[in-house]
């Protein structure tokens, strides 16, 4: 009985309610220009593709390692991509063939979802660490993301790293944003 006197029931609770503490997590991105992601696409023939994911992919798993996307799946998906651009290039030598040309859309086939499988499990875990953070929006479109991939997601990473920038400086007036296609200020 004594005991429950002295407890107040009025008392703010004195758990500590910040669970996540807000730190700079998108900066450990690379802020790259959205442009430049299309120009190297472009030059290496879209094998710029697998190393974007690859490389942005490890940083994601050293955030969220929890949930961290399988090393092997990753191999997986990038080997498929590059056999299917390499049978892309022996079909275009050897079209006549039925053999070559089945072998090239089954390939094909697999190889795109594979693919789409890697970019909406990077998709849902960049959703989810910016829901972590609060104040994030981290907002990416299904459609959006399925139709243009890696340019949407540096796109989208590169507003996450600027808005944190944002954050990090609350208050300081007359700097002007980034644009999130490129490196230079914007107007």
């Amino acid at each position: 009985m004594a005991e429950s006197a002295s407890i107040n029931p009025y008392a703010p609770p004195g758990a500590n309610v910040d669970t996540f503490a807000e730190t700079a997590v998108f900066s450990e991105f690379p802020r790259f220009s959205t442009w430049g992601v299309v120009g190297l696409s472009i030059v290496t023939l879209s094998l710029y593709f697998p190393y974007w994911m690859l490389t942005r992919t490890a940083i994601l798993n050293r955030l969220l390692p929890r949930q961290a996307v399988s090393g092997a799946f990753m191999g997986l998906a990038t080997a498929l991509y590059v056999a299917n651009m390499a049978m892309g290039v022996v079909d275009s030598i050897y079209g006549d063939s039925d053999g070559v040309a089945s072998v090239y859309v089954v390939l094909n086939l697999v190889s795109t979802v594979v693919f789409l499988v890697w970019v909406f499990k990077f998709r849902n875990r960049i959703v989810e660490l910016a829901h972590a953070i609060p104040g994030k929006r981290g907002g990416l479109g299904r459609a959006m993301t399925f139709f243009f991939q890696v340019f949407y997601f540096q796109y989208k990473l590169n507003e996450l790293i600027d808005g944190e920038g944002e954050a990090a400086t609350p208050g300081v007036h007359g700097s002007t944003p980034q644009s999130s296609f490129g490196s230079r200020r914007i107007i």
